[in-house]
Parts: structure tokens; sequence; C-alpha cells
């Protein structure tokens, strides 16, 4: 018997190390009032918590200290039936950096076409080939993005295989009835992430999430000025893809997530490297060259 209880517990330690995420979740629902609605939101948040969580989502394994920190808020805004919802779900993720206990953001998304169905006593369980219902396939799919941001950023192109699953999820819910993950209903949806982080075309983005991290941000504090003209290159690099494809989701996503990040980071540069990263980020961000200008002020 003790060595059987010995056995569990080994079992349990080993599962409690090998996920990959650790994820904080919020369901929010500012216009449904009902006591009941909120306590299906409140089994919610604790089932996504938990799926999250505690779903293995890869082959590698990781220590505690070394989960993806992120976060998902699900703002439920319409109930459409007893079970069913509609509203938006954010997703945002951080990186640690190297010697520092600084956390870099690496993904702020605002998903506005979730729709999906909950009932108080429904289990999540994620099975890769049958993803039901939608707010399952949803949450894997964003795993995966989570995932292989933070892949990208340890090794040149190392998320793609997570990448590969998302968009295989993609295709699997392409006949869903629930909206965004078809490529004719919007061009900032589920299809339209996967498609550019898996298209050569936009490949300069994913390079710069591996450069800017690991080789610059990781190395900030060793050599502070190379560290900035490296991220600097890199978004020179961006240049053909902005003038491309100037609306491409995957530039909304990289921006969303890094613009304040790069502020900081360029206020403290040297004079000539400041001059050009605006200039280069008011060319292919010009959705926030107001946050730019302050770039100069320092």
């Amino acid at each position: 018997m003790k060595k059987i209880l010995i056995l569990i517990f080994a079992s349990l330690v080993s599962i409690a190390q090998g996920q990959e995420l650790n994820c904080q979740v919020s369901v929010q629902a500012p216009s449904i009032q009902g006591t009941a609605d909120k306590e299906i939101f409140n089994t919610m948040q604790t089932a996504v918590r938990e799926f999250m969580n505690n779903t293995k989502w890869g082959t590698d394994k990781f220590q505690n200290e070394e989960r993806i920190e992120c976060q998902i808020t699900i703002t439920v805004n319409e109930k459409i039936s007893a079970d069913e919802f509609k509203g938006k779900i954010e997703i945002k993720s951080s990186r640690p950096v190297f010697k520092s206990t600084y956390s870099s953001p690496m993904l702020s998304i605002s998903d506005q076409y979730f729709q999906f169905k909950f009932n108080q006593f429904q289990t999540l369980e994620y099975i890769e080939t049958n993803l039901n219902p939608n707010l399952i396939a949803v949450l894997a799919y964003y795993a995966n993005i989570i995932i292989g941001f933070d892949y990208d950023s340890y090794s040149m192109l190392g998320g793609t295989a997570y990448f590969s699953k998302a968009h295989a999820i993609v295709n699997q819910m392409n006949s869903a009835r629930e909206p965004g993950w078809r490529a004719f209903e919007s061009d900032r949806d589920r299809y339209w992430l996967t498609e550019n982080l898996l298209s050569p075309n936009y490949k300069p983005i994913r390079e710069l999430e591996y450069n800017m991290h690991l080789k610059a941000l990781d190395n900030m504090t060793k050599d502070k000025e190379t560290s900035v003209r490296l991220i600097a290159d890199g978004l020179e690099a961006l240049k053909p893809v902005h003038n491309d494809k100037p609306n491409a989701y995957l530039l909304t996503v990289f921006f969303d997530a890094k613009s304040d990040e790069l502020v900081n980071i360029f206020s403290g540069a040297p004079g000539d490297v400041k001059t050009k990263a605006k200039q280069t980020l008011d060319e292919i961000n010009p959705a926030n060259s107001n946050k730019y200008s302050k770039i100069l002020e320092n």
C-alpha cells in the first residue's frame, strides 16, 4: 500500500509539473444580472481555468516555475438561450526576461467573435479530434497560440508545431455555426491569425519575436546598446511586410502587445537609434504614432 501511495504521489507531481500554462481566468457579465446566471458564470470561470491549466498541450514537460503566464477574460454581453452566450474573449500572455524581474508582453488579443454554449454541470475535456462545443475549440486554439508565441521567443520559428495545431482547429471548425473560423467573415479572426503565422510572407515578424527576446531583451543587462540596436534592426525588417500588406492581422497582434514596451525600450536609447526607431514605427504602425512621439521626449 505504501508503494502504491508513493507511485500515486509521484504521478500527481509529474502531472502538476507537465502542463504548460499558468492561466488566470475571469468571466464577466455586466449586463446579465440573474442570480442563476451568476452561478453559471462562476462555474464557467472555474471550468475554463481548470481546462487551460490541467490540459497537456504538447509533449514537453514544464516545471511549475516554467509555466507560461497568461490571462483570459471572457465578457458575456448577451444571453441567447438558457445555455448559449455571446461576447468577447481577451487573451494576454507574457514571458520572463533573463536576469531581471521584468516580464515582456507576448500577446494582447481581443477576439470579438465569441459565441458559445455552456451549462453549469458541463465538464470541459480536450479531445483533439472532436473539439465540441465551440468553447473548447476556442480555448484550445488560444492555448496553442499562447504556447507557440512563447516557443518562438526561445528558438527561431520554434512555435510552428503549435501554430499548425491551431490551424488544424480552424480547419476542423470551418463548418461550425459560430463565427470566427472563416476567411470571409473578417480579416481579424482566428483563421487569419494562423494563416499569417504559417505564411512565409510574415516570417520577419516571427524572426523579430526571437531576436527581440532571446538575443536582445535577455541580454539587456549585459549589453543594452547592442540589444536596443538589434531590436531597431528587426523593426526595419518589417517594412516590406507592411508595404505588402499594411493591414495584416499579425502586424496588429504584434503591435497590440508590444507598442508600449517599444516606447520604453527606445526612450532610453542613443539619439540616432531613437530617431531611426521612431521613424520606422511611425511608418509601419501609424495607429500608435501618438505613443511613439514619447520616444523623443526622454
